[in-house]
């Protein structure tokens, strides 16, 4: 997560207004989509590597009340 305008400095800057107006679980479902999206898009390119992502601590996203679907 990188801004994109000069409002925000840091990702944390992004998490301390998205907590401010209790969004995160929003934030973390965006980012979530935006990643597997890029995954998606860019899996031959991957060549089998992890990607690694962190995610919100203090708040569990239930992936099965999302569409996810991955392989292991």
């Amino acid at each position: 997560m990188r801004p994109t305008t000069p409002d925000f400095f840091s990702p944390l800057d992004i998490l301390a207004v998205a907590e401010a107006q209790s969004k995160l679980p929003q934030l973390e479902k965006i980012t979530y989509e935006l990643i597997f999206e890029w995954i998606h898009g860019h899996t031959s390119q991957l060549n089998g590597r992890k990607i690694f992502f962190n995610t919100i601590s203090t708040h569990f996203m239930n992936l099965k009340s999302r569409n996810c679907s991955y392989e292991e």
